[in-house]
């Protein structure tokens, strides 16, 4: 009998997986990245895996910050979201935030994976990294709390290996959309808590 969550790559249909075994391919994958390009073979999995996925890696990671934040102090690091609510209007700040920014960073970090088909996993890996590294600059740090910037970017880190994985059994487009989803939950919470004179940050 055919294991369930091997990869297929000569599906013309998405299959779909029950969530955990969907979860299982993401893990493996994560510790063996293998180069598929997604422009000329049809998604793997199927959109309900896909968003399915994306929740709870999402409730994962929100869970795992809200418990080590109290714990290391990370909530009173200023976020550049703070200063982008003060200067752009609710409209700008949604555009920027759940349209412009996917776009560009997944034509940065993962849309150039489909060229290497040689030392893919490293290039996978270093992508990944590059991803989260660039979301320290979403926060101002003094020399007190340089130790914490691992931290800080632990879901950036799971949403790079997601997106990676999204982008080569998917496509890019795919990622893109699950890049803005992301993004789209906290930026309609700090703009419904902005509207109604709530303090998030």
């Amino acid at each position: 009998m055919e294991n369930p969550i091997e990869h297929k790559q000569t599906l013309d249909q998405p299959q779909h997986l029950p969530l955990i075994d969907y979860l299982k391919v993401f893990g493996a994958y994560c510790l063996r990245p293998t180069h598929r390009d997604p422009e000329i073979n049809a998604p793997l999995y199927s959109n309900q895996n896909l968003i399915g996925g994306f929740f709870v890696l999402f409730l994962m990671y929100m869970l795992l910050m809200a418990g080590m934040s109290s714990l290391l102090g990370l909530d009173d690091i200023p976020h550049a979201m703070t200063e982008m609510e003060l200067e752009l209007t609710p409209l700008m700040l949604f555009f920027v935030a759940v349209i412009l920014a996917p776009i560009i960073e997944e034509a940065l970090f993962r849309y150039p994976l489909k060229w290497f088909t040689r030392y893919f996993a490293i290039a996978f890996y270093l992508f990944t990294l590059g991803f989260a590294a660039l979301h320290i600059f979403n926060f101002t740090l003094g020399a007190e709390d340089y130790w914490k910037m691992p931290f800080l970017v632990i879901p950036q880190l799971i949403l790079g290996f997601y997106l990676g994985f999204v982008r080569m059994q998917f496509s890019w487009p795919h990622s893109v959309m699950i890049h803005a989803l992301n993004n789209l939950i906290p930026t309609c919470m700090l703009l419904i808590a902005q509207a109604m004179g709530i303090e998030m940050m």
